[in-house]
C-alpha cells in the first residue's frame, strides 16, 4: 500500500475510532520538499516571519519595491485559454508540479523572477499575493503561482491561487484600478 494511503487510513481510523486515546495530537504534517523531509507542526499556521517580495520592471522579483514604474500589460484571447498545468487538480495526470516554461513562454502570461538565491528558501505557511490591476472586461480571472527556476532552467510549480472578478465582488478605485489579495 503507498504511505499517502496507509498515512490517510490511520488518521481516518484516528478520527472516527470511538476511543480518544488513538487521537494524533500534531495534527500537521507537511513535506520539505528541498530538505526531501517530514516535518512535524504542532498548529497551522506555523510560527513565521514574513517577507515581502516585489513585481518589478522588466519581469524581476525582489524584496525592494521600485517606485515609479511603468504598468506591465498583456492582452488574454479567450479563444487561446492559458492551460492549466500542475497543481491541485482532480486529472491526477496532470496533478502536482509540473515544468511551466511552455506556459511561461506565452504572451498572455506574466512571469516575474528573483536573482537566484545564494541561501535556502523553505516556504511554510500561508502565501499572498496583493496585485494592483486594471482590466477591460468586467468578468476575468487573475491567476498567480510560485515556482522553484533550477539552475538548469525548468520552473516547477510550488503553489499557486486564482480570483474571479466579477462587478458585485471587487470594487474600482476611481482611476480604475482594482487591489486584489490571493490566497495562495
Amino acid at each position: 500500500m503507498p504511505p499517502v494511503c496507509a498515512t490517510a487510513l490511520k488518521l481516518f481510523n484516528q478520527q472516527f475510532s470511538d476511543n480518544p486515546s488513538r487521537l494524533q495530537h500534531n495534527a500537521v504534517r507537511v513535506f520539505v520538499m528541498g530538505a526531501r523531509r517530514w516535518v512535524v507542526l504542532a498548529d497551522w499556521p506555523p510560527p513565521f516571519e514574513e517577507q515581502l517580495w516585489y513585481l518589478g520592471p522588466g519581469g524581476t522579483l525582489s524584496r525592494s519595491l521600485s517606485v515609479g514604474t511603468m504598468p506591465d500589460r498583456y492582452r488574454y484571447d479567450p479563444a487561446n485559454p492559458t492551460p492549466g498545468i500542475g497543481g491541485p487538480s482532480l486529472n491526477m495526470g496532470n496533478a502536482g508540479p509540473k515544468d511551466q516554461r511552455k506556459r511561461e513562454d506565452r504572451a498572455d502570461v506574466l512571469t516575474y523572477t528573483s536573482e537566484a538565491l545564494t541561501d535556502d528558501l523553505t516556504v511554510i505557511g500561508p502565501l499572498n499575493v496583493e496585485l494592483h490591476v486594471r482590466s477591460t472586461l468586467q468578468h476575468t480571472d487573475f491567476f498567480v503561482r510560485l515556482c522553484d527556476v533550477s539552475p538548469r532552467g525548468r520552473s516547477k510549480n510550488l503553489s499557486d491561487g486564482i480570483v474571479r472578478l466579477r462587478p458585485d465582488v471587487v470594487t474600482k478605485a476611481a482611476d480604475g484600478s482594482m487591489s486584489l489579495r490571493i490566497g495562495m
